[in-house]
């Protein structure tokens, strides 16, 4: 249940005492497991209103769960599985989740997904100066969705228990996702390093294996410290994206710099802000049309007011492939969020995004957006039960032709409320201190 996570940060700056559950970050603490299965449930009522096409209505593909305006209520419950090694030289760390849910909208046929990853390296062991890393993960998911905001940014929903996540669109497609990645880096002095980035994306779609997907990528940047809090890089990147209905082949390839400020400005009344930039140019082709190039980047300011309140804002521009359509996607996007204590033991958070872009080259109809607002508030009973309440809008359109890959609506609209109640029972919790893990 993701929205716990954002609890822990947003009192940071409290006693360091360890505690336990999901809510501790209420009650002036935060976990420190190294090896740890604990359950979650859920209960909830939801209320939505859904827009859909009238034309797309009766569809088959479309998800009663998603497409369906009214009330009705569900239940949910995971397992997550946490084990992390720390040493001077190495570190091992795998974490795993499953869960099931099931609606009153649908109650025969319940939702479940599981998602698996892991990540290991060594430091210092090919020479004094190079390291290297590798991760892998996996999940699995019985529908297919169109989600141009990334988790980070929604941060306070997740699907497994709060049905109406805007994001997805309703279509019936199970499918899972395998994500590979290893990286080099070698500290040329004590200033600089170049380092590069191989990875290895495979979709597979269920109902229709043609429409899977795999893409290789790789990554080479020089980084360079300027002073003790920034860093500048320069970069080149390239990716290939096969798609199994047609075997066709998307590059996407450019040149990236930028700088990351790790220190922020200092105000009074101890506020602080922080920003990143990056900024390139990127090429895009898809199979039988020349290359497209397209400037790049991303900015993010993040600013925390007081103890236990932080903001943030972003800017991104972006332009490569994405499963839903075989030709490249520019796209612009706004995001903000807010969250903090309102009062002892509740917890708000609140988000907002924007998105604007294009498929492919030239056309009229062609356009793509997206909007989306959030709101939460979560209440810390104890450390291991907690109320909260929510209210959801996602709205949507997506071009569709001969370059859209699965058959979802062209556009959809999503009001929601809901409120519910989680609870957290630890089957086994492991917290050892950092020399323990030594």
């Amino acid at each position: 249940m993701t929205f716990l996570c954002m609890l822990s940060s947003a009192h940071a700056q409290t006693s360091p005492s360890r505690v336990e559950g999901p809510f501790a970050g209420l009650f002036g603490g935060a976990s420190a497991a190294t090896h740890s299965l604990d359950f979650r449930g859920s209960l909830f009522g939801v209320y939505q209103k859904v827009s859909v096409p009238p034309e797309l209505e009766e569809t088959s593909t479309l998800d009663p769960r998603f497409s369906s305006s009214g009330t009705f209520g569900g239940a949910s419950g995971s397992l997550n599985y946490i084990y992390g090694r720390r040493g001077s030289h190495a570190f091992f760390d795998v974490d795993g989740h499953g869960s099931i849910a099931d609606y009153s909208v649908l109650p025969e046929v319940p939702q479940y997904t599981v998602g698996v990853s892991a990540g290991t390296g060594l430091f210092g062991q090919l020479t004094q100066k190079i390291r290297y890393s590798a991760s892998a993960s996996a999940t699995y998911s019985p529908y297919y969705g169109y989600a141009p905001f990334s988790q980070s940014v929604t941060g306070s929903l997740d699907s497994t228990y709060l049905p109406p996540q805007f994001g997805f669109s309703a279509r019936n497609s199970s499918n899972v996702g395998l994500n590979t990645s290893a990286t080099l880096t070698d500290q040329l002095t004590r200033r600089s390093s170049i380092s590069a980035v191989a990875g290895w994306v495979r979709f597979f779609v269920f109902d229709d294996a043609s429409r899977g997907a795999q893409t290789f990528s790789g990554r080479v940047n020089y980084n360079y410290r300027v002073v003790r809090n920034l860093t500048v890089y320069v970069g080149y990147q390239l990716s290939e994206t096969h798609y199994s209905d047609t075997g066709d082949v998307g590059v996407s390839q450019g040149i990236d710099a930028g700088f990351n400020y790790a220190e922020g400005l200092t105000f009074r009344l101890g506020r602080h802000t922080t920003a990143t930039f990056y900024g390139g140019v990127t090429g895009a082709r898809a199979v039988d049309s020349p290359t497209h190039y397209a400037v790049t980047g991303r900015a993010d300011l993040v600013h925390t007011l007081g103890r236990t309140w932080s903001s943030s804002a972003g800017y991104h521009r972006s332009f490569g492939f994405i499963d839903l359509f075989s030709q490249p996607v520019l796209s612009d996007s706004l995001t903000g969020t807010v969250a903090g204590l309102v009062a002892p033991r509740l917890n708000s958070s609140s988000s907002v995004g924007w998105t604007r872009g294009r498929v492919g080259f030239g056309g009229s109809n062609n356009n793509l957006a997206a909007t989306f607002a959030s709101s939460t508030l979560t209440l810390g009973v104890s450390r291991r039960f907690g109320l909260y309440t929510q209210y959801v809008y996602y709205r949507y359109e997506v071009p569709v032709g001969d370059f859209t890959r699965f058959d979802i609506p062209s556009n959809l609209s999503r009001h929601a409320a809901s409120v519910g109640l989680t609870l957290w029972v630890p089957i086994f919790n492991n917290a050892r201190s950092r020399r323990d893990s030594r």
